[in-house]
């Protein structure tokens, strides 16, 4: 008798998660910054090359996301609710969308064997330890995993965000005046930013 209670206690669990679980929309949404910078009259190529030169003004406007930081770090941000992701896919109802996966692709001149160095990391406090930064070091759709693995039970760097979220991103350069650093960022035009979100 107990074990046909447990059973049909099983088909209904069975039955209200076929019922209620539906596959999400996955949708990428990729930003240029040096698009984004240009709103401001910005134009990102010729602002970190004045920063890295030390020709810019001291205090950059912090509409532009551009800065040098004192200790010689260079700086990009930008608000993620200002790229008004969630009007991308307008739905009659509401849907919930949130942050599946974040990589980042520097069009810059790599030498041979030479490494990118920069950190992406996110200025809001709800997510996870561990979750709130990546490092890159290739540079090229780079989610700063060896193995990007959806299927891993541990949380992705930026997962669940969602798109309106009204903190910032930012993607900081260490040692930008340093003798690798500094050729490569001069070389940089754009910052592209390849966002993977879910609609639901």
């Amino acid at each position: 008798m107990a074990g046909e209670s447990l059973l049909l206690n099983l088909a209904e669990m069975e039955q209200a998660w076929l019922k209620q679980d539906h596959r999400s929309l996955e949708v990428t949404r990729t930003v240029s910054l040096a698009e984004v910078y240009r709103t401001d009259n910005v134009i990102l190529a010729e602002k970190i090359a004045e920063l890295l030169q030390g020709s810019g003004s001291g205090k950059i406007p912090a509409s532009t996301g551009l800065s040098m930081t004192e200790d010689k770090q260079l700086h990009a941000s930008f608000n993620l609710k200002a790229l008004n992701i969630a009007q991308d896919y307008p739905f009659k109802e509401k849907k919930t969308r949130r942050i599946k996966q974040i990589s980042v692709t520097l069009p810059a001149l790599v030498g041979p064997y030479q490494d990118m160095r920069a950190i992406f990391s996110y200025g809001g406090s709800a997510l996870p330890a561990g979750c709130k930064a990546i490092a890159l070091s290739h540079g090229i759709n780079d989610d700063g995993q060896f193995r990007l693995d959806f299927n891993d039970g541990h949380w992705l760097p930026f997962e669940g965000i969602p798109v309106d979220d009204n903190n910032s991103l930012t993607l900081s350069f260490p040692d930008a005046i340093g003798e690798k650093q500094k050729p490569l960022l001069l070389s940089l035009t754009d910052i592209i930013i390849h966002i993977r979100y879910t609609i639901c």
